[in-house]
């Protein structure tokens, strides 16, 4: 679709074009009146540009103004032909981008009308850029002087097959503040079609790109060029063009001083590199498309070497949500999963009073704390599948006590960050995981035995003490400090964030932390956890 500018230039196109037509007509011909085949080209023109040029088939409003162009032969006034060829150099300029052919298109329309410009509404940077370089060629006034461009470029002489090449120049120091924008292109040897070249800062007014080596498996020619553009796409300079490309000599062997960015050790042959990085030290110094390996910019789509295989070992407390009233109570021992232990770590089977003590508060409580190894593979991109295996301690013990020690987890993750897995740096992850777990936490709570049910002399006073003896044999004290564990579990899901520094490429500390739940006695719990991390 054509951007504002060009959909107004559209609506003012029919009068605009007609009152062009009459003016040069009238000021670029010898005689006023236009030969018979002017109209015909007219014709043809304002239907390429009107129609062809506005819907961006550009290569068909070319065809059909060459077209037009050798049909008028002589039949056609200097004026009118002067209108095809500005229509042949904006075509060219401001839709094709091929500046050098536009300039030449606009030297031959000023030949045939010095007084013919190109369409203000279609007068683009770059059609503005080759008008003027024609206009400097002819030596006719021009309103914006073209200079030579303002770069300083060593063009590389000769380079090896199968070793990238790269290219370098520097902006004049009183132009790089206006540089927004370097493209270039290059043809290879291997398939003689241009492709674009993507450029990249290098220091404070350098700007470096590089050809892979793929590019240049055989000998013969490299050839590129180079456009350095500011705000608006406006063309700042031109280092070699489509038509005359900077040449570079592909051989098997070359004599002269292998080419380099400045500060950088020169490329080595692809099939040949050994040794520490030395062209580049990560993938901003490559091209699109390109990463860094091994100090050579090389195609993405090569295979990375990824530790994919990770051994953690972590140690981890649970802080399990506990409340509950009553705890001691024989509702809550058997219908919470409530285990109430005297110091002794005998179980208790007494009768608190009711509502006297015996409470806990809610929040979250130091439980069991677990000791684990976990093996995770990469399975694709930044994804593991993991399993973790361990034990857990500080859970409930004593007579008639049942406790779980094992722990047995499985897990996916997902680290995020371009090469998460190919060796130094922090490396933050998530996962979900799920298993089979207890998680037992404990809080010391009072209990008053209850003076009717014990026996006490005088139930009433708590320092009446007991006579009756409970199930297990044991007269209880009329006031008591237990150990209450909540007890829950044994399945269990959670979900965590943590991260990886490895300091190492193999060799890393983890950091994280979980929340989940277990069932099917349910409780919440969060658990940090650390550890240490190798990856192979």
């Amino acid at each position: 679709m054509p951007g504002p500018r060009l959909l107004s230039a559209v609506l003012r196109r029919p009068v605009r074009f007609a009152l062009a037509v009459a003016v040069a007509t009238a000021f670029s011909s010898p005689v006023f009146a236009a030969p018979a085949k002017d109209a015909e080209a007219e014709k043809v023109l304002k239907d390429a540009m009107e129609s062809d040029y506005f819907e961006t088939r550009f290569d068909k409003a070319e065809e059909k103004i060459r077209a037009a162009l050798e049909k008028c032969g002589k039949g056609c006034s200097e004026g009118m032909k002067a209108k095809l060829y500005i229509g042949l150099g904006t075509v060219l300029a401001g839709g094709r981008k091929e500046l050098d052919d536009a300039q030449e298109a606009f030297v031959e329309a000023l030949k045939l009308d010095p007084k013919a410009v190109p369409d203000p509404d279609l007068a683009s940077a770059q059609v503005q850029f080759a008008f003027e370089k024609a206009k400097a060629e002819l030596k006719i006034g021009t309103s914006q002087a073209v200079s030579a461009s303002p770069t300083v470029h060593k063009q590389p002489i000769e380079q090896r097959v199968h070793t990238a090449v790269p290219i370098y120049f520097e902006v004049m120091p009183d132009v790089i503040g206006q540089v927004s924008k370097v493209s270039g292109s290059y043809a290879g040897t291997s398939s003689g079609a241009f492709t674009p070249l993507e450029f990249r800062k290098l220091g404070e007014r350098g700007y470096g790109a590089e050809v892979p080596c793929d590019e240049v498996l055989k000998e013969g020619e490299l050839k590129y060029f180079v456009t350095v553009m500011g705000e608006g796409d406006k063309v700042i300079g031109t280092i070699g063009s489509r038509t005359e490309p900077i040449v570079v000599s592909i051989r098997a062997s070359i004599t002269s001083e292998a080419p380099r960015w400045p500060g950088f050790s020169a490329p080595e042959q692809c099939a040949a590199r050994s040794g520490d990085p030395d062209q580049c030290l990560d993938d901003r110094q490559c091209n699109s498309g390109l990463v860094c390996k091994s100090g050579q910019c090389v195609a993405s789509k090569e295979e990375r070497k990824i530790l994919s295989n990770w051994v953690t070992v972590t140690f981890a407390p649970d802080f399990g949500l506990y409340s509950g009233t009553d705890v001691c109570m024989a509702d809550g021992l058997t219908d919470n999963n409530f285990v109430c232990l005297r110091d002794d770590d005998s179980r208790y089977r007494g009768n608190p009073t009711l509502g006297q003590g015996n409470n806990v508060n809610f929040g979250f409580v130091l439980g069991t704390m677990r000791v684990a190894a976990q093996y995770e593979r990469v399975i694709v991109d930044n994804f593991t599948l993991g399993l973790r295996a361990g034990f857990a301690f500080n859970g409930a013990s004593g007579q008639g006590v049942d406790f779980l020690p094992v722990h047995v987890e499985g897990r996916v993750g997902y680290s995020f960050g371009k090469d998460a897995f190919e060796g130094k740096g922090v490396r933050p992850f998530a996962f979900l995981s799920g298993g089979l777990a207890q998680v037992d936490s404990k809080v010391n709570v009072q209990v008053l035995e209850d003076g009717l049910k014990c026996g006490a002399d005088n139930p009433e006073d708590i320092n009446s003490e007991c006579e009756i003896a409970s199930p297990d044999g044991r007269v209880e004290p009329r006031r008591q400090d237990l150990q209450a564990y909540k007890q829950a579990g044994r399945g269990f899901v959670s979900i965590g964030l943590g991260i990886a520094y490895n300091p190492l490429r193999n060799v890393g500390l983890h950091l994280a932390v979980r929340g989940g739940v277990t069932f099917p006695v349910v409780t919440g719990v969060i658990a940090p956890e650390a550890g240490l991390t190798f990856g192979f």
